[in-house]
């Protein structure tokens, strides 16, 4: 019961929180309320609430601050703290904190060693095209075979998590998957997107797998060849129409990958209207690197969608007379802000 009041009050106290969003089932994220994250960009969202045993904490990667919710309530929302400590006893458990240490971490397979043929509760595109599953995801998004080993299917997304952390406590549902793997190859991570077009309240469209908390992934590291030139998108989907190109897993990822790949040429989504794509396209022209801006003529609002509608020979031209950096990225980008309001 407690993590279902932990989840119910974390929801409640996050229209105080900036940023605020649930990256899988079991973590959200924010702009961090104690310490005011950072100054100089708004972007930044470094705050995280994370599941441990039966009970929900918060950590900063900013501040360091830790905290169980209970204490995080207390700074935060005074009455909302009270309303849980409450709820919590009346349910008859502690009002702030029930977890304790298992005795003894219980171990799935492959969580050391994460094998493309070892795999359980998944069907491979590779193998598996005719399923009706994955055969309408590949249609409906006109995946290209060459990734067809990246794509797959599972019924049970909870047992498929666990393993890669067996921690991990997720509904057994259906999801189309799609595998990240490390420069080597390995399998590192995966991506559930769920088969619905219209979601539940509270589900999360993609969720995303990793072997530990602190996995970097990016999809497509495994194929990058940096000594040409190469691309820097947000989806996995996206960039499988890219020739070398990777997928930063999230919006909020584009500034840490222009740290850390400044030779990249960076393609956010088409979507003036979005807040958060227009500071971020922002910020990465501020910074200096290559950044595509989508010409006025195109309407369609991710690669994705110019691949269906508009064809390669289209997607390519953009590719290659639409790449700005410097004083002439600062023009287009405001070109591209007043030509789409």
């Amino acid at each position: 019961m407690s993590t279902y009041i932990d989840k119910k009050y974390i929801n409640m106290v996050s229209s105080l929180l900036e940023k605020f969003k649930w990256k899988k089932d079991n973590l959200a994220n924010c702009r961090c309320p104690l310490c005011g994250d950072s100054d100089r960009s708004k972007i930044k969202a470094r705050g995280y609430f994370f599941k441990k045993g039966n009970d929900f904490f918060y950590k900063c990667h900013n501040c360091g601050i830790g905290h169980n919710l209970h204490n995080f309530l207390e700074k935060i929302s005074l009455p909302l703290c009270k309303e849980y400590a409450l709820e919590r006893y009346r349910s008859g458990e502690n009002g702030n904190s029930n977890f304790k240490k298992p005795e003894k971490e219980e171990i799935y397979p492959f969580t050391s060693d994460i094998k493309f043929d070892s795999l359980n509760n998944f069907k491979s595109a590779k193998n598996n095209v005719d399923d009706e599953h994955i055969s309408a995801f590949i249609q409906e998004r006109q995946i290209p075979e060459n990734r067809f080993c990246d794509i797959g299917y599972t019924d049970d997304f909870g047992a498929f998590a666990k393993q890669f952390q067996s921690h991990y406590s997720l509904a057994q549902e259906e999801r189309i998957i799609i595998l990240i793997r490390d420069k080597d190859e390995n399998i590192i991570g995966a991506q559930g997107r769920t088969l619905s077009k219209l979601p539940k309240k509270n589900v999360p469209k993609y969720i995303t797998l990793r072997k530990t908390e602190d996995t970097k992934l990016i999809y497509g590291i495994d194929r990058l060849n940096q000594r040409k030139p190469f691309y820097i998108v947000e989806g996995p989907i996206d960039s499988m129409f890219v020739d070398n190109s990777v997928a930063c897993l999230g919006s909020s990822g584009f500034i840490d990958m222009a740290k850390e790949y400044p030779k990249g040429i960076f393609i956010l989504d088409n979507e003036p209207r979005n807040k958060q794509t227009v500071e971020i396209l922002l910020e990465l022209v501020k910074i200096g690197v290559n950044v595509v801006i989508w010409p006025s003529t195109c309407k369609e609002k991710d690669i994705n969608e110019v691949m269906k509608k508009q064809g390669k020979k289209y997607m390519d031209a953009i590719l290659q007379n639409c790449v700005y950096s410097g004083l002439k990225a600062v023009l287009e980008f405001h070109n591209w802000k007043k030509c789409n309001v």
